[in-house]
């Protein structure tokens, strides 16, 4: 919200916000899920206040996108493949309209898990990493 006196009279306006939220963190929780996590726009960006943020989520050509909460500065994106490159963005809306998206953060969704336990074995006499998984 910003004001503007002209004439002897004053004006409240409410805007679109003019800066993009700060993407700080995308965690992978698990072979279908990520945390995305973000910092709110400084006040004199705001131009109102934020009524949702929006995640937007893309795949080669695909996008899907989830609605959060104002008050939330982190959620978990759900149902996404597993052993996947995706790119986050997150975004912000005041009842005029929606701001500027924030830069991109890339996560791979973690590989297939055979029943949902997915093991982690360092070799002891070999330089590798093995996947093992519990069937």
């Amino acid at each position: 919200m910003y004001f503007i006196n002209t004439e002897n009279r004053n004006y409240l306006c409410i805007a679109v916000p003019s800066r993009a939220p700060a993407l700080t963190l995308v965690t992978v929780l698990s072979s279908t899920s990520v945390e995305v996590e973000w910092q709110p726009i400084a006040e004199e960006f705001r131009h109102g206040i934020i009524t949702k943020y929006v995640i937007f989520y893309t795949v080669e050509k695909e996008t899907g996108e989830k609605e959060v909460a104002a008050s939330l500065l982190k959620a978990v994106v759900n149902g996404l493949r597993q052993s996947t490159t995706y790119s986050f963005r997150v975004q912000a809306s005041t009842v005029k309209g929606v701001g500027p998206v924030s830069s991109l953060r890339n996560a791979t969704t973690e590989g297939n898990t055979a029943n949902g336990k997915y093991y982690k074995f360092r070799c002891k006499q070999h330089v590798c990493i093995q996947y093992c998984f519990e069937i």
